[in-house]
């Protein structure tokens, strides 16, 4: 602000100068407004290389906090789809599970035919429910994730004691 109130002095300046006809008076004004205007474009000169400094420093900054947050989302992702290959083994072991299970009620329903004796297909019809109400609760955050059919909580429990309820009493 100074700066340019001294500009605005000396050109008031000037203009008396001329009204007066002092011509020695109005070039060393001249000169001097010169002076200033020089003096004003070195302080925007040094001002604008100051301000690219200054942005440059805080770009650097900028991208290297960006360098280092894609390294920590890339270390994030690469633990996510460790992650993701663990569950896709789980449900691997689960199928594997699951099936052995389904070859066991054949099995027990085979063995039971053989006896004279029949669970009249409960077990078949009680495993789907079995099934939903032992993954709420066991795996509750899965079943939410799965779109599994909400099971009320006095249902939920494991799946063995569902199964074990359902087979019928085999007396010798």
């Amino acid at each position: 602000m100074e700066f340019t109130e001294s500009i605005a002095d000396v050109d008031q300046r000037i203009a008396a100068a001329r009204l007066d006809g002092k011509e020695a008076e109005l070039a060393r004004l001249r000169r001097k407004r010169e002076e200033l205007e020089r003096e004003g474009r070195e302080v925007a000169d040094t001002e604008r290389e100051k301000s690219k400094r200054e942005a440059h420093i805080d770009d650097v900054a900028e991208r290297r906090r960006l360098k280092k947050a894609r390294a920590d989302a890339k270390k994030a992702a690469h633990i996510l789809i460790k992650k993701a290959k663990s569950v896709d083994d789980t449900l691997t072991a689960l199928d594997a599970a699951t099936r052995e299970f389904k070859l066991a009620t054949l099995d027990l329903a085979t063995t039971m035919r053989r006896a004279g004796l029949s669970d009249n297909g409960r077990i078949t019809r009680r495993a789907g429910p079995a099934a939903r109400w032992a993954a709420w609760n066991s795996a509750p955050v899965f079943s939410e994730m799965a779109e599994i059919p909400r099971a009320p909580a006095a249902r939920r429990e494991p799946f063995s004691s569902v199964i074990a309820r359902t087979v019928p009493k085999i007396e010798e």
